[in-house]
């Protein structure tokens, strides 16, 4: 049974999705969101009060949030309505990665999610020397390359943010989507690991951040400060973790 704090916190986000659900979508949309969701009442009509209760009792029965994530990934792909969902999505999302519990994989290993351009280059250090460097720490280890999903890239992006443990984010290159998803990260409160291999790519507004500098023919180096660096947020991590 969660505790008092707990029921609280899982309140605060069931009230937020309620709030989405009746009057941030229009109703042909609402019903996709909902397709074969366990709720048993007439998705078009109901309001708020009604959401809210039905959602409440959905986890008060399953004691999991799950159904929560699937139910936010859905509405994060109803992309042309953002405008209207985007700053209660946003907010969902921050509760949510405040849950780890019931957003972590399967095993329970903490989640890290790498963000880098999509080039050839870049993925091959992913797949030679961060994935399998953080892999070696018990970690599970994404970059949006890796999803196998319906919803856009960019929402699925989005999503790993919320639910990571923390960030490893390469910046060489200055490019500008990694400079907005280290934002995105940074305004959820997320630890943001920094790669670069030339100091001249480190923009001013985070130069004062540490990075870790490499160089594509010295990965075994890269290897051994991204080992250090993440272990020292996952003892952190356990610390602070009741």
């Amino acid at each position: 049974m969660p505790t008092s704090d707990e029921l609280e916190q899982v309140q605060t986000i069931l009230s937020v999705l309620a709030q989405i659900l009746a009057r941030g979508l229009a109703s042909e949309q609402r019903d996709t969101v909902l397709r074969d969701m366990p709720f048993a009442f007439n998705k078009r009509h109901a309001d708020e009060f009604t959401f809210y209760r039905t959602l409440l009792d959905t986890f008060e029965t399953r004691q999991s949030l799950d159904f929560v994530v699937t139910l936010t990934r859905r509405i994060e792909g109803t992309r042309s309505f953002y405008q209207d969902v985007g700053p209660d999505l946003d907010r969902l999302r921050f509760l949510l990665s405040k849950h780890p519990d019931h957003l972590g994989t399967s095993n329970d290993k903490p989640f890290v999610f790498v963000l880098m351009p999509f080039r050839e280059e870049h993925f091959a250090i992913y797949e030679r020397t961060i994935k399998p460097t953080l892999e070696s720490l018990a970690c599970h280890v994404e970059h949006a390359k890796d999803a196998h999903t319906v919803e856009r890239i960019v929402d699925t992006i989005y999503t790993q943010i919320a639910r990571a443990h923390f960030i490893v984010a390469d910046t060489t290159g200055k490019n500008p989507n990694v400079f907005y998803e280290i934002g995105y990260a940074h305004a959820l409160g997320k630890k943001v690991i920094l790669l670069v291999q030339d100091t001249q790519d480190i923009p001013f507004d985070i130069s004062g951040l540490r990075h870790i500098q490499y160089k594509p023919h010295a990965l075994n180096a890269l290897a051994m400060d991204l080992r250090a660096t993440a272990s020292s947020l996952l003892r952190n991590r356990s610390e602070t973790t009741p």
